[in-house]
């Protein structure tokens, strides 16, 4: 039995292409400058904050996404 949450072994992957990736949890942050990314696009969830999840791509880059523009699985 494992306990699960947020950051335990959860991938988001993205929904849509040209999806904007933001430094911080809400649209008044500004995008990453490696963002946008493209459909399917998995990244590590690190925290999920209400309506944003705060994730990390395979080279440690980290930004939040919008909760609805992806699957979280």
């Amino acid at each position: 039995h494992r306990a699960v949450g947020a950051g335990d072994g959860e991938s988001a992957v993205i929904k849509n292409n040209k999806t904007n990736l933001r430094s911080g949890p809400g649209t008044k942050f500004p995008i990453v400058p490696w963002a946008p990314v493209d459909k399917f696009f998995s990244m590590k969830v690190l925290k999920i904050e209400k309506d944003w999840v705060h994730v990390e791509d395979s080279t440690g880059d980290k930004a939040w996404i919008f909760r609805p523009l992806v699957w979280i699985q």
